[in-house]
């Protein structure tokens, strides 16, 4: 069981350095996933929102989510001038 604990030990500390090495990689990676994830909302949310109405009416669940959709594109674009 110990010898098993050195070799996990050994292997994660490998990992580590190998990761240091590297860390330009792993940190556009968080930036990537943060962007996808970041857009998924931003599709999802609208249409979400919408159906929490329960509106069958084509038109109207339309005209909802594009409501949803401008209010989340200018809460964005407040993101976009503060950074």
């Amino acid at each position: 069981m110990v010898q098993v604990m050195v070799k996990v030990k050994t292997f994660l500390n490998d990992c580590s350095e190998k990761a240091k090495q590297k860390s330009h990689i792993w940190i556009s990676f968080a930036i990537l996933v943060a962007i996808i994830s970041l857009l998924r909302l931003i599709l999802w949310f609208p249409h979400w929102k919408v159906s929490q109405f329960g509106i069958n009416n084509a038109t109207e669940n339309a005209t909802l989510e594009n409501q949803y959709s401008a209010e989340v594109n200018f809460i964005n674009q407040l993101f976009g001038i503060s950074a």
